[in-house]
């Protein structure tokens, strides 16, 4: 079994077709880890309306597991979960089935460096001049999704486009190690984007990393793991299960 002291997940979207619950369950149960963060978009939308799509059992396997591991006597593990723009409000059964609160952000210091999770919508710019506009969007995903073919070909293809085509991993990059930079941030993670990576700003002597932990909906997952001495690893899953490591 591997060992991190934290696992960083994001953007898992219950409720949502695309959710690749079960490889997700799998890749946590390999690992022995003190804290899980789960960084924003961990449901379709806490909003509960008729229109949403149902979770399915490998979903509710998830949230067991997560109950599971909080409900062990005398453990020190936790679970953080941060809002994204999907489940901003956090209103949802989830957290009173844990027992726990949704938060906008989670800083810490580890080994001499201050480190910060957030979603990272707050940094995209389409998202806040345009809120009816992404909600729309969203909720025409959430229908293609109902009649899409199983393997969601054409929503998974939709993600990536509106990805590529509104800059978001750019923009948000950009504007996520400007933040640090005003926060005194050393280390920022965002999901938001789908799309696992890493970036350093070096500037007047200044050194910060940008994280991205991805996603669990598209044709390649990931996720962070952070190790007691605060070394950082981003790891992806491929639609056969390869694993590769950066």
């Amino acid at each position: 079994m591997k060992t991190a002291s934290i696992v960083i997940i994001s953007d898992i979207h219950l409720r949502s077709e695309n959710c690749q619950a079960k490889l997700l369950l799998n890749t946590l149960r390999d690992y022995d880890y003190q804290t899980l963060i789960i960084n924003g978009d961990l449901i379709e939308d806490d909003k509960v309306h008729p229109d949403n799509v149902k979770m399915n059992w490998q979903q509710f396997q998830f949230i067991e597991y997560l109950r599971e591991r909080l409900r062990k006597k005398n453990t020190t593990k936790k679970i953080i979960r941060i809002g994204g723009n999907h489940d901003f409000s956090g209103h949802d059964f989830i957290n009173q089935i844990l027992g726990i609160e949704t938060l906008l952000e989670y800083r810490w210091e580890l080994n001499g460096k201050r480190f910060c999770v957030i979603h990272g919508h707050q940094f995209d710019r389409f998202v806040f001049k345009n809120p009816i506009l992404s909600k729309l969007i969203s909720n025409i995903a959430l229908f293609l999704q109902k009649i899409d073919s199983r393997k969601q070909h054409l929503t998974r293809l939709i993600d990536r486009f509106h990805t590529k085509w509104f800059r978001l991993t750019e923009i948000v990059a950009n504007d996520a190690l400007e933040f640090a930079r005003d926060e005194g941030i050393d280390i920022i993670i965002c999901g938001h984007t789908h799309e696992g990576m890493q970036r350093v700003s070096r500037e007047k002597g200044i050194v910060i990393e940008y994280w991205n932990s991805g996603d669990w909906t598209g044709h390649k997952c990931s996720f962070i793991t952070i190790d007691e001495k605060g070394t950082m690893e981003l790891h992806f899953f491929t639609n056969d299960l390869l694993k590769i490591n950066i």
